[in-house]
């Protein structure tokens, strides 16, 4: 398989024509992030697509927090109140749509709690590479 990380929403389209190039399996990264990013997805691609799964790293907010606010490389506006609105607006915009693919038996978890080896495995087996 060959594989495209693709970022955002703004670029579906022309990135969905590098399937006619002999592309058969996209790894989406980040995305579909709000429920509008997810109608747009179907509106644009639809049925040309099939959605195998969505892969979800699963992370008590707490263990996102103090990674965000530990890391040495991290964003100037990675303080406790920026970090906060952002896990605010993940449970309001991004939960919603992980929920979606749970009940249409589309979601793949791996616990992103654990140590980094042991999340790299789980991933390998949740892709099946």
């Amino acid at each position: 398989h060959k594989y495209i990380k693709y970022y955002g929403s703004s670029g579906i389209n022309a990135e969905y024509g590098q399937c006619e190039q002999g592309y058969s399996t996209f790894l989406i990264d980040g995305f579909p992030r709000t429920e509008e990013n997810w109608n747009t997805w179907k509106e644009i691609v639809g049925e040309k697509a099939n959605v195998r799964f969505m892969l979800f790293y699963r992370c008590e907010d707490s263990v996102c927090m103090t990674r965000v606010l530990s890391r040495q490389d991290g964003r100037a506006d990675d303080t406790e109140e920026i970090v906060t609105k952002r896990i605010q607006t993940y449970h309001r915009s991004t939960v919603p749509v992980v929920e979606e693919f749970r009940r249409a038996g589309l979601l793949r978890e791996v616990s992103a709690g654990a140590p980094v080896e042991e999340v790299f495995r789980e991933t390998e087996k949740v892709l099946e590479i």
